[in-house]
């Protein structure tokens, strides 16, 4: 807004519309307002309401943390969090939250020689847990591998909630994600 002797005027506005979560109170819709040519307001979170469009959509897990946002007009963003809840790990572009899975075992793996961080899954063969399975269409999957002394990237394949990687002693950085996502 920009004051004009007594006189308010909007020019543009960011507002953001609380929700209560999971017994939280967390942001919900951030909505802005962008105007033409500037409109006199004496409230103007209020009265002009209806100028204000909704940009972004929140959406939040059992600890508030933002799981996902959804643009207006535009695709899905999800996040994962790990250490506990406490840290980002991963975003994905263009997938929702019950459409990815991943780990990179950091807090039930095995200490050593990780792909990324300090743990790993020690064997060939891991199940995602049927909790943490995802649901969706067409969804793909990659993965890194311990075999011959060096760890190696399973490109692309179509998802299976088992990995069974003959001749693999470790697994590490499981993903999966819709096709076409951006992880």
């Amino acid at each position: 807004t920009k004051q004009v002797g007594d006189r308010q005027f909007l020019l543009a506005g960011i507002r953001t519309d609380y929700q209560k979560e999971y017994d939280l109170l967390l942001p919900h819709k951030i909505q802005g307002a962008f105007l033409s040519e500037p409109m006199e307001v004496s409230d103007p979170f209020v009265a002009v309401r209806p100028y204000y469009d909704t940009r972004l959509v929140l959406n939040h897990d059992e600890e508030g943390n933002i799981n996902s946002h959804m643009p207006e007009e535009g695709k899905p963003t999800a996040y994962v969090w790990g250490y506990q809840g406490m840290h980002p790990i991963a975003q994905v572009d263009n997938a929702l939250p019950s459409e990815i899975f991943h780990t990179s075992f950091e807090e039930t793996g095995v200490v050593g020689v990780a792909h990324t961080g300090i743990r790993f899954f020690s064997g060939s063969s891991y199940t995602i847990p049927m909790t943490e399975r995802p649901t969706g269409t067409d969804l793909v999957m990659t993965y890194w591998y311990y075999q011959e002394g060096r760890w190696q990237l399973q490109t692309e394949v179509p998802y299976q909630s088992t990995i069974n990687h003959p001749g693999a002693s470790r697994l590490d950085e499981i993903r999966v994600y819709p096709r076409g996502a951006l992880v």
